[in-house]
């Protein structure tokens, strides 16, 4: 039986947290990481269940060599290619662990993310946390119909998981986090022509 980690195919939440880490000492990581990883199996996703909670972990391909686990990461983990008017570097964006963290209640997110570091100190330091929150309705901040290519149904699991080929892995996901800057100001003077020019597709019916 696969087991798979919850904040993956489970239903948006209205608020998001995403707290990436470096290790600073490999020694006390792996006694670290197995705290966290019971206390969100046996004590955070039940206390918080009523708020939606989800915590998903995943780890950086620096993290294995630094553990000397590098013959155990998943053959398809890479490096995230860069883009003309990428503001980083794809190889000095790459933290160690990343977890993120969703529920219903702001509070419990708050409450949450203090376990988390605390559960995770000393041996990884935070390098950077994004807050997000959930949008009403199917449209995104650019006015247009937000995740139209996203699967259904079956397809989402085939999607989302690492198939049976890989036996090690299988039922773990891959993650890519980017951080897009959306200039609201400058979008809006746009008409609505050069908007749908923009993104591709109508913004009346998609």
């Amino acid at each position: 039986v696969v087991t798979v980690q919850r904040g993956i195919l489970d239903p948006n939440q209205a608020h998001l947290l995403v707290m990436t880490f470096d290790l600073v000492d490999a020694g006390a990581a792996p006694a670290r990481l197995e705290n966290l990883w019971s206390d969100v199996a046996e004590r955070l996703h039940d206390w918080y269940a009523p708020f939606g909670l989800t915590i998903t972990m995943g780890f950086g391909t620096p993290i294995f060599d630094k553990l000397g686990k590098a013959g155990v990461m998943p053959p398809g983990l890479r490096l995230m290619p860069g883009w003309d008017g990428d503001a980083f570097t794809p190889a000095d964006a790459q933290a160690d662990v990343i977890v993120q963290i969703a529920c219903d209640h702001r509070g419990v997110l708050n409450s949450v993310e203090r376990d988390v570091r605390r559960l995770l100190a000393p041996a990884f330091v935070v390098r950077d946390y994004e807050v997000g929150f959930g949008m009403t309705g199917s449209r995104g901040l650019l006015g247009f119909v937000d995740g139209t290519g996203n699967p259904h149904g079956e397809a989402r699991a085939a999607a989302a998981f690492i198939g049976e080929d890989d036996g090690a892995h299988a039922g773990g996901s891959f993650m890519v986090f980017r951080k897009i800057v959306e200039d609201l100001d400058d979008w809006e003077r746009l008409t609505v022509d050069e908007q749908e020019r923009s993104i591709g597709r109508r913004k009346a019916d998609s």
